[in-house]
C-alpha cells in the first residue's frame, strides 16, 4: 500500500508522510499502489494515533460516501480499518454499502479472529481482509498459526467462489436514501466539530474557576 488516512483530521496523514516517503519507494523500485485508509470505530491505536475522524458503525453511508471520495481521488484500492485488536469485524450493512458504491477493489481489516467472520465479511462485499492480531497472538505456536492460515484462507475462498458464480447485481443500498444527506454531511461534521469545541471551552472554564478558587483559599490562609 502506498496509502493516505483519508479521514484524519492531521495532513501529515493526508500529505506530508507520502511525500517524504515518495521518494525512498521510487528508489527502491517498488510500485506504489494508492490506497484510501479509513478509519472506522473504535479505531483502537490507528484510530487514535492518526487522529481519524472515525466512521460509526451504523453509519454504512459515510463509509460509502469517503470510500468514493477515496476512489475519486484516485485510489485503487479502498482498505477500511475498525483498528488492530477491535472487538469484532464491522457489520455486514456497513461492508455491503462501501462495496455498492465503488469500482476498486475493497479490502477490510480489524476484528477478524475467525474463519466465520472472515466467510461474513467476504459475502457481504469485501475483496480481501487483513488480519493481523489473530495471527500475532500464534507466533509463538507455529502448528496452530498454519492451521489459523489455512481455515482463514479456505473460508475466504470457498465464500469468493460462491460470489464469482453469482451474477453480478446493482446494490440497493442507496436507493432509499434522499442526497440531502450527503449534502449535509458538510453540516453535520461542523455542528460535531463545533460540539467538541464547546466542551472543551466549557472544561477549560471550569479548571480556571477551580483554579481560582484555590488561590483565594490559599491568601486567606496567608
Amino acid at each position: 500500500y502506498f496509502m493516505y488516512v483519508l479521514n484524519s483530521r492531521e495532513v501529515y496523514w493526508l500529505s506530508t508522510v507520502q511525500i517524504q516517503g515518495a521518494p525512498v519507494v521510487k528508489r527502491m523500485g517498488l510500485e506504489p499502489i494508492p490506497t484510501a485508509y479509513i478509519v472506522l470505530e473504535p479505531g483502537r491505536a490507528v484510530g487514535w494515533i492518526s487522529n481519524a475522524n472515525l466512521i460509526p458503525r451504523d453509519r454504512g453511508d459515510l463509509a460509502a460516501a469517503t470510500a468514493l471520495a477515496g476512489e475519486y481521488m484516485g485510489a485503487r484500492i479502498v482498505l477500511t480499518d475498525s483498528g488492530s485488536g477491535a472487538p469484532e469485524p464491522a457489520p455486514p450493512q456497513l461492508i455491503a454499502a462501501v462495496k455498492s458504491f465503488i469500482n476498486v477493489p475493497y479490502f477490510y481489516g480489524g476484528g477478524c479472529r475467525t474463519p466465520e467472520q472472515a466467510a461474513t465479511i467476504i459475502k457481504a462485499g469485501a475483496d480481501g481482509i487483513q488480519v493481523g492480531t489473530a495471527f500475532e497472538m500464534l507466533e509463538n505456536d507455529p502448528k496452530k498459526l498454519e492451521e489459523k492460515i489455512k481455515a482463514m484462507v479456505h473460508a475466504v475462498k470457498e465464500v469468493g467462489r460462491e460470489r464469482v458464480k453469482k451474477p453480478k447485481t446493482s446494490h440497493s443500498f442507496f436507493s432509499g436514501i434522499k442526497i440531502d444527506r450527503f449534502l449535509n454531511l458538510h453540516k453535520w461534521s461542523k455542528q460535531k466539530e463545533a460540539k467538541k469545541f464547546e466542551v472543551k471551552k466549557k472544561e477549560e472554564e471550569k479548571k480556571k474557576e477551580e483554579k481560582g478558587k484555590s488561590l483565594a483559599t490559599f491568601l486567606k490562609k496567608k
